[in-house]
């Protein structure tokens, strides 16, 4: 369900899909229907997962990890570098390096 998630730029309404997803993979994997009536948090401790949205912000910042180490010639790291976008004053874009910057921030104030 995650394959690939490092590149994904993911907004609140991908968040509100990816959660009801996850939680019906694990049931399904437990063997929990819904006629069990047991609690989804019960359910993820079982299996002892985190978040489905935790587990792609942290392979975001894995692979920007690799990304960052790499040489400047890398051809992912000319791609970053690039500021050709304009943000607009109204709505601006979530580009990925913006959820980047942002999971650097929640990642640094948990600490």
């Amino acid at each position: 369900m995650t394959y690939g998630s490092e590149c994904w730029t993911t907004l609140k309404k991908h968040k509100q899909k990816l959660h009801p997803t996850g939680f019906k993979e694990l049931r399904r994997a437990g063997g929990v229907t819904r006629l069990n009536k047991l609690r989804n948090e019960y359910v993820r401790g079982c299996f002892e997962i985190a978040p489905t949205a935790e587990k792609i912000k942290e392979g975001r910042l894995r692979w920007y990890g690799y990304v960052v180490r790499r040489d400047d010639s890398y051809s992912i790291n000319t791609v970053l570098n690039i500021n050709s976008m304009q943000r607009s004053r109204d709505k601006p874009p979530a580009t990925w390096s913006y959820t980047v910057e942002k999971s650097f921030k929640l990642r640094i104030s948990h600490c």
